[in-house]
């Protein structure tokens, strides 16, 4: 029987994802269908799954073929389709269960040629949705057409639809061959298609690949991916020409907006040096750009009008540095000039580029307009908040506030002007710029609610007028703002106002409460709730949302009204939000404005009775876990937590535990019967020793509970008692708490040390800093400002050992190290930062200075680097790929072009470092100074610090990075690749672990396990002291083997991924077989074993090559060259 749905999955080399692509294929709700899985010359085991499927359930087919690429395989299976519809999946993807189902109802149901869905991306950690088709699919609109919905233009993608068959046929639509298949297919069909449903429903999951394959902006500078993309516009703008027009300039204005904006990326980071790819981009583009009608590009906003300009100018240097600013987001004042607006960009200013490119229409200036504080004042709410054009100095500028129901009326707030020089500090182009953007403005709140209406919501909006630049738009308000997300005003005890951020904006509800909550208690029978009705109800019965239980409720008439009380039975089922049913009417409870969340033990859990954000009642069942009830901040900034624990053990064990790795932190805690008290100093954790602040990101608070390590919860009123955003140090923080009512701290940055402060400070500061004279100052840097450590650390403490007294600073990412005895830090990018490298006759780091750095006469900028290597580094790592870092190249360059002096470890790293830096200046072989630690004692208290017992022989395991193993943000992922289980069972409990990740992988780290034999070590700073306690060194292509074979002890090698990571991934100096000084593991058996079978010793000529000034005296004659 003929199939009503045919599926073509193309695949190549997708071991790993294909099973999850056909299975979720397989799974589909709408059975009616066959898959057609076309082999396109896989090498890897993909076949052999795709006919494992065809072996076991008929629909599927197996099709295998020459590698030819996604538009032939595509066609090859099209031609073996016998479905009256079509779709398509790709072998790395998966599709919704009810994906088809959806689609194929809805083209039933209207009569349309194709049926399209929303999307969503996904990678190993999280889901998210499309920003790719996030506009196309905001709403669902049958029966559209891109010529009524335009933004279907910028539909690139076919596996997101279902095809009627026949209408495929009769378009005569085919993929062609090359790098960008889908377009000649989803343009033309939106174009040719009567009608076409656009479903808001997510029908596809698209993989976001976390490693293995080279970057997008890498690969687009490869011979053929810029000429195909050319050729695939020019292809479409004919067919548009020929007989569809009219929506030509659409398709060109999405072309210049997006299609062409991944080669311009990729164009900044070409190298004229290395490859051709700056000339054919421009080769390419000019006959394309001269075709494109001069009004499509005025369209477009400034920065792009620019660039297009620059390409057909052939401008390659004010091209790269346009790029260059447009992905740094640096930002450009905006001048009036009657009757216009121009960006005051330097090449307006230096002239030759017509001043029509930096014309700015005033629809083009972005308002920006936030509420920074919301507190309770007078009759209502005060709100504080500032709005501004971007760029646009707001001297003059009008503020206008109002409250807008659904129904389009406007209630106008009274606005008072106040100076904000902050929001110039923290986002400001200029000084003062933004001086003038505050606002606060007081709700009165009492007219928003009447008996006869049961509930309004007012939108707070804002106007802003400066000169002929007007625009109105909701007020956002950052989660950071307003604790527990909302903030509520009682006007009786049967009305209220809350405050609520709904959809990132600031919204004003008022409603009349007929229901009102009390008061809980846990009694030996259940949850006792009392509260109050206002309404003429009598009889009723409890229910909640989640369940079917219904619980009679007792009233009882007193002077104050008619009050009710309910016992809800520990063993009941009883959860969701929580009503007051009476025969027809149902009424939502709100907790009282002083009303305190309560709990009680259920069978094998707990049962909470809480208020939402909102202040609606709901009950919550689960295991039974801590909860935080009470929240405070000092004036000290201790934070100091306060709550309560139904379970049989007392959790010992708090702790913070950052989310997505990277931090660990043990927390103390007191118990008073079942309550407990949690105190913190976010500013001042300890860290092996140390007390340093807690890194940004979000950090969850957990506890070792009866069954296991658990989220510890938050309830509403501790948050609204914890309050807004607090500064502490150089970080804001927030308590917080997710879905699960999950107690968190978020951390960020302080906005001081931002993209804007830094741009002002090197705009209007630097040049003028730079004038002056220089100062015996020297400036300090490791690992880009993470640590106080390595090479620059001996070098200077080397210095104060001999009792130099010159001023010494170092360079701190984010406040996370202490300042060592005699120096004082700064925050990297602050004005501090660039006034000290402004200055500074001495500049030491390990890594590339920051790039806005340029190097002055009477300077000395000595580069240490950060060992001896034995991945291939700098520029020969090109030929490797490189993902993360695809301006590294340039950066590198650059870099090295200010240096004076290169400090070597050996002759062997010079030769390396000549060729791999492209360096010809002056190099000093004076050994690794952080080495010479390894030719002293361990540091003293080391093993307590850490917490290693006594007797126990210890392992450091410290692997690389992974170039390859990236996840969200540009982080990349620690992968532990030994079990560590297997490893405690074969080693014993004479062994303890430490585990150390590289710098780059830190912030990823995850959570151990195994305690009392894995200690994390990541955040310890100097990996010499760890290299000097270690009886054993586990590694696989780090540096540190160098470092470690002074101590002479044993080093076992364990690279399960030798090949990849050799051949593919970075590439090797040594032959990883016969030069490591040590046995290689390819599993964790083998690596046990070879561990304990370890012996000390290495060959005399490796120590010659590669150790052969690790003396002891490295930092002393490194400072002897740097100073003579």
């Amino acid at each position: 029987m003929t199939p009503a749905l045919s599926v073509v999955v193309p695949f190549h080399n997708v071991e790993p994802y294909l099973e999850h692509c056909l299975s979720s294929l397989a799974a589909q709700e709408f059975p009616d269908l066959e898959v057609i899985c076309v082999d396109d010359g896989s090498s890897d085991l993909s076949p052999v799954i795709a006919k494992d499927f065809a072996g076991r359930d008929r629909r599927f087919t197996l099709l295998q073929q020459q590698h030819s690429g996604p538009g032939p395989a595509r066609n090859a299976g099209i031609a073996l389709a016998t479905g009256r519809l079509l779709a398509f999946a790709d072998g790395d993807d998966y599709v919704p269960p009810e994906a088809y189902s959806t689609l194929i109802e809805s083209l039933e149901r209207t009569g349309s040629d194709l049926a399209c869905g929303n999307v969503c991306c996904f990678d190993s950690v999280s889901t998210w949705r499309s920003p790719l088709h996030a506009d196309m699919f905001a709403a669902t609109v049958e029966r559209t057409h891109v010529s009524r919905m335009p933004v279907l233009m910028t539909d690139r993608t076919v596996w997101n639809k279902v095809y009627r068959r026949a209408f495929w046929d009769a378009a005569e639509l085919a993929f062609p061959a090359g790098y960008y298949e889908d377009t000649p297919v989803a343009v033309p069909a939106h174009v040719l298609a009567d009608t076409v449903d656009v479903l808001n429903t997510v029908v596809y999951h698209w993989r976001q690949r976390d490693s293995g394959t080279r970057s997008i902006t890498q690969s687009r500078r490869e011979r053929g991916h810029l000429e195909d993309r050319v050729s695939t516009i020019e292809t479409m703008r004919a067919f548009l020409g020929r007989d569809h027009e009219a929506l030509l300039p659409l398709y060109d204005q999405h072309v210049l907006q997006s299609d062409l904006v991944p080669f311009l990326k990729a164009f900044e980071f070409a190298d004229a040096r290395c490859d051709d790819y700056r000339e054919r981009l421009f080769d390419r583009l000019e006959p394309l750009l001269a075709a494109i009608p001069r009004g499509v590009s005025m369209s477009l906003p400034w920065l792009e009008r620019l660039a297009y300009h620059l390409v057909r100018t052939r401008d390659a240097d004010e091209l790269t540095r346009l790029l260059t600013h447009r992905r740094t987001g640096r930002a450009f004042a905006v001048r009036r000039r009657w009757p216009n607006f121009y960006v005051d960009h330097p090449l307006r200013r230096k002239g030759g580029v017509p001043a029509r490119l930096f014309r700015v229409r005033p629809a083009e200036l972005t308002l920006l307009a936030q509420a920074d504080r919301v507190s309770e004042a007078g009759a209502g709410f005060r709100v504080a908040g500032h709005a501004y054009f971007e760029g646009l100095d707001t001297a003059g500028s009008k503020i206008r506030l109002w409250l807008q129901p659904g129904d389009g009326r406007r209630v106008e707030v009274p606005v008072r002007r106040v100076s904000r020089p902050d929001v110039s500090e923290a986002h400001g182009c200029e000084p003062g710029v933004y001086d003038d953007s505050g606002f606060e403005a007081d709700l009165d709140v009492t007219g928003l609610w009447t008996p006869a209406s049961s509930a309004t919501t007012w939108e707070v909006q804002v106007e802003v007028r400066n000169g002929r630049a007007h625009a109105e738009l909701p007020l956002a308000l950052p989660a950071r703002v307003l604790p527990a997300q909302s903030l509520n005003r009682w006007l009786s005890r049967s009305a209220k106002v809350e405050t609520i951020r709904s959809k990132g904006h600031l919204v004003v509800r008022a409603r009349a409460v007929r229901v009102v909550a009390e008061s809980c208690a846990d009694l030996p029978g259940g949850l006792e709730l009392r509260g109050r009705v206002f309404t003429a109800v009598r009889t009723g019965e409890l229910t909640a949302a989640d369940t079917t239980t219904r619980l009679p409720v007792e009233f009882e008439r007193g002077k104050d009204g008619t009050g009710f009380r309910v016992l809800i039975p520990h063993d009941a089922g009883f959860s969701g939000a929580v009503w007051l049913e009476s025969g027809k009417e149902r009424f939502k409870i709100f907790a009282a404005e002083h009303w305190a969340d309560g709990s009680g033990a259920t069978p094998g859990g707990e049962r909470w009775l809480s208020a939402t954000r909102t202040g609606a009642l709901t009950a919550t069942s689960r295991e039974r876990r801590p909860a935080v009830l009470s929240a405070e901040w000092s004036d000290a900034r201790s934070l100091t937590l306060r709550g309560h624990y139904r379970g049989t053990a007392r959790p010992e064990g708090f702790r913070l535990e950052r989310t997505g790795g990277g931090g660990v932190h043990e927390l103390p805690v007191t118990w008073e019967g079942q309550n407990f008290t949690v105190e913190l100093d976010p500013d001042a954790m300890p860290v092996f020793g140390q007390s340093l602040p807690l890194a940004p990101g979000t950090w969850q608070l957990t506890a070792a509970t009866d069954a296991g390590r658990a989220a510890v919860g938050l309830t509403n009123s501790a948050l609204r008692e914890a309050g807004a955003e607090v500064t502490v140090g150089a970080h804001d923080l927030r308590l917080q708490s997710d879905a699960e009512d999950t107690a968190e701290l978020r951390v960020r940055a302080v906005a001081a040390t931002g993209k804007a402060a830094l741009q002002r400070a090197l705009e209007k500061d630097y040049p003028r800093l730079r004038a002056l004279p220089v100062l015996d100052l020297a400036v300090f840097e490791s690992w880009e400002g993470r640590q106080y450590s390595d090479n620059p650390r001996a070098i200077y403490e080397e210095l104060r050992r001999r009792g130099d007294a010159r001023e010494c600073v170092w360079v701190t990412a984010d406040g996370r190290f202490e300042p060592p005895p005699g120096a004082r830090t700064v925050l990297s990018g602050s004005a501090a930062h660039v006034e000290a490298l402004a200055r500074a006759a001495l500049i030491v780091s390990n890594d590339c200075a920051p790039e806005w750095f340029v190097a002055r006469e009477g300077q000395k900028y000595v580069q240490t680097w950060h060992g001896t290597p034995l991945k291939t580094i700098g520029f020969d790592a090109r030929r490797h790929t490189f993902p993360a870092a695809v301006d590294y190249a340039r950066r590198l360059a650059d870099d090295v072009a200010r240096w004076d002096l290169l400090l070597s470890p050996s002759p062997y790293c010079s030769e390396v470092f000549r060729r791999a830096f492209g360096y010809r200046g002056e190099i000093a072989e004076v050994g690794q100074p952080r080495n010479d630690q390894l030719r002293r004692p361990p540091a003293e208290g080391l093993r307590e610090r850490l917490g290693v017992p006594p007797g126990k022989k210890t392992i450091l395991y410290a692997p690389t990075w992974r170039d390859d193993e990236i996840g969200r943000g540009d982080l990349y992922r620690m992968n532990l690749m030994p079990d560590l289980a297997e490893m405690r069972e074969g080693l014993g409990d004479d062994h303890v672990l430490l585990v150390r990740a590289h710098s780059k992988a830190a912030d990823a780290m995850q959570p151990l396990g195994e305690p009392g034999f894995a200690i994390d070590v990541s955040a310890y700073p100097e990996m010499a002291h760890l290299l000097g306690l270690a009886d054993v060194f586990v590694t696989d292509y780090s540096a540190a083997l160098f470092d470690f074979a002074v101590t002479g002890r044993p080093m076992v090698f364990f690279a399960p991924d030798l090949a990849n990571y050799r051949d593919h991934v970075r590439g090797l100096y040594l032959d990883y077989a016969d030069g490591t000084p040590g046995p290689v593991a390819a599993t964790t058996g083998e690596l046990v074993a070879a561990v304990r079978a370890a012996e000390i010793g290495y060959d005399a000529a490796f120590l010659e090559k590669y150790c052969p000034l690790d003396d002891g005296q490295a930092a002393a004659r490194a400072v002897d060259r740097i100073l003579g």
